[in-house]
């Protein structure tokens, strides 16, 4: 169908016509009103409800406005060459009181009129006031001992004298144990204190105007006698082997470390025992010491065995005979205990308990243990022993134990400085010539702190293609080859093409060159951290081998730089474009552009725009 005007003709007269309603529009004024009401109501706004003062003592005539009258009304403009207009005659207002609304003074208060002046009268009767005293005078020096018994109620009442009043009486316990109570009205301090002890009391009796102190020490002492134990040690010194004796049907021998009840304290023929004895009240408090009224007394089922008496350690000293089975009875605070002694070659031992002993040092630190077997009257010696029976070779020990580790054949003391981290399992050997005795050990050396790092660069991952590594002196180096047959190869930069990237791997090691990580790290343990001085380099690091992988997308030289522990490597890596000159197709150099895409991208649009425009073509020839 034929139009009778063309689509442009019709879009220009479009808009012509909205041209022309806007200009009408403005000509006749459409839209001012709106314009010019807004500061209009502004105005009105602005000088709407002047506020009167408010202020109680203020002069301004006219305060009290009637509540009628509109709150907002044009105020004409002031003029400062007027006379003020006469102010409106106030309305009446209404009746007020004459006297004033009485408020309570500050000056009325009972501790200003207690300031007042008193008569002479008055001063006279507080002169005569009576003092408050106590009858036994104490100091803090010197002070008021009240005995009690452990486990036993108490009471005492303290009483002072003089005052104008009634006394109350303030206590005040330097400590406070459970069980002691006081009663400021009465002055009653009373409780049952279970532990011997003693607690400083400080007692202030006081009429609320004067008020004297009494110090008291509450000194608690342990009950009567009730049951009876010893203490038995195989040295003067109190050193192991000890064992503990307690009397009673639910008595018995334990050694003192653990290891179960024994029917006997075991001895050799020929060695001596010292024993002591632990008297305590039915609270378990102990009489030993300066407590105990009386020394021991011990005897022997053995006319043979030779019996001393320390009094400085309030201690027997037993030395028995020939072989055989007798009973020590000791007697304190007429309670007696029986303590069963098996004289006997006792068989060779170390001592300690344990089937294994166990141990962990670290690499470079000192060490040193004791090791002490007993049982036997001859002398003893003591050797080393790897884990599966053969004895060890002082002069030439090998890695089955710790290096630098060694045992004194006399004493004992194994000791010496390992460098070398592991987990060791070896037996230290005693004997005396005839029998033997065998102490597993467990034996553990931790790596040192960090102080230094092993870094080898590689092509690919877990070591794979070219290598590089930190030679003496941390020169960088190319590594051809394996073990021995292996050459080192001085380099100044590793290279590699713009794109690719290398695999950093770094083994920390404390000073002796012991890893200083787990051999496992798991997720979340620190590792090195490596950084690039280009910063589009991509770094990724992988778990699974504990490696660094580096992508280099810039040709230039890069810096990279390992980290680890405060330790760190640095090397230069030179990356070349992937390929020169313009037009040889690839990636562009310096920027990773493929110069076949926008080229690609141009002649398509060309391509379309063509298309429209045959399209439009045809639409007008129809």
């Amino acid at each position: 169908m034929k139009q009778s005007c063309t689509s442009t003709f019709r879009r220009s007269a479009a808009v012509g016509a909205a041209v022309a309603i806007v200009a009408a529009s403005s000509a006749f004024g459409i839209g001012a009103t709106a314009a010019v009401a807004a500061p209009a109501e502004t105005s009105a706004t602005t000088e709407a409800t002047p506020q009167p003062s408010t202020t109680p003592d203020s002069d301004a005539p006219g305060t009290a406005a009637d509540p009628s009258a509109p709150t907002a009304q044009p105020a004409p403009a002031p003029d400062s060459d007027s006379a003020p207009a006469p102010a409106p005659a106030p309305a009446p207002a209404e009746p007020t009181d004459p006297t004033p609304t009485p408020h309570p003074s500050p000056a009325a208060t009972p501790t200003d009129a207690a300031t007042t002046p008193a008569p002479d009268g008055a001063a006279s009767a507080a002169a005569a006031s009576v003092p408050v005293t106590w009858s036994e005078a104490s100091s803090p020096e010197d002070r008021i001992v009240l005995q009690v018994t452990a486990g036993e109620p108490f009471s005492h009442t303290f009483v002072a004298n003089g005052g104008d009043g009634p006394l109350e009486y303030l206590f005040n316990p330097h400590t406070t144990p459970d069980g002691l109570h006081w009663d400021e009205k009465t002055g009653v301090l009373s409780g049952t204190l279970d532990a011997p002890d003693w607690i400083d009391v400080d007692v202030a009796a006081t009429d609320q105007r004067q008020s004297a102190t009494q110090w008291v020490r509450v000194e608690v002492q342990p009950g009567a006698a009730s049951h009876i134990g010893a203490q038995v040690y195989s040295t003067a010194d109190g050193h192991y082997p000890a064992w503990s004796v307690a009397g009673g049907p639910d008595g018995g021998i334990a050694p003192v470390g653990g290891g179960g009840l024994i029917d006997a304290v075991p001895v050799e023929p020929g060695g001596s025992l010292w024993l002591s004895a632990v008297v305590t009240d039915r609270l378990g408090n102990p009489l030993n010491g300066p407590e105990m009224p009386e020394e021991s007394t011990l005897t022997s089922s053995d006319p043979a065995d030779v019996l001393t008496w320390d009094a400085e350690t309030n201690t027997w000293k037993v030395t028995f005979g020939d072989a055989g089975s007798r009973r020590l009875t000791m007697n304190s605070e007429g309670l007696s205990l029986t303590i069963p002694v098996a004289v006997a070659d006792r068989p060779l031992a170390f001592t300690g308990s344990g089937a294994t002993q166990t141990f962990r040092t670290t690499a470079g630190e000192s060490f040193s243990e004791t090791f002490t077997a007993t049982g036997s009257t001859k002398p003893v010696r003591y050797v080393l022993q790897y884990a599966d029976d053969e004895y060890v070779d002082p002069e030439h020990s090998d890695a089955r134990i710790p290096d630098h580790l060694t045992i004194d054949r006399e004493t004992g003391v194994l000791s010496g400085t390992p460098t070398v981290a592991g987990e060791y399992r070896f037996r230290v050997v005693a004997t005396d010539g005839s029998e033997i005795a065998r102490q597993e050990v467990q034996f553990t050396v931790a790596p040192g702190v960090t102080k230094n790092i092993l870094t080898f660069i590689s092509t690919g991952e877990d070591g794979k293609g070219t290598v590089w590594g930190f030679g003496p002196k941390k020169q960088l180096i190319r590594i051809d080859g394996l073990g021995e047959a292996a050459t080192h190869t001085p380099v100044d930069t590793i290279p590699v093409d713009q794109g690719d990237a290398l695999f950093v791997k770094t083994t920390p090691v404390d000073a002796w060159g012991n890893t200083s990580v787990p051999l496992e790290p798991q997720d979340g343990d620190p590792h090195p951290v490596v950084t690039s001085s280009v910063t589009t380099d991509r770094i990724d690091f992988l778990q699974q081998s504990w490696s660094n992988r580096v992508t280099f997308t810039h040709a230039s030289l890069h810096r990279i730089t390992v980290t680890f522990d405060g330790v760190s490597d640095a090397f230069d890596v030179a990356v070349s474009p992937a390929a020169s000159g313009a037009g040889a197709g690839g990636s562009l150099a310096y920027t990773g552009a493929d110069e076949t895409g926008p080229l690609a991208w141009a002649l398509g649009l060309l391509a379309a725009g063509g298309g429209l425009l045959v399209h439009r073509l045809r639409r007008r020839r129809s």
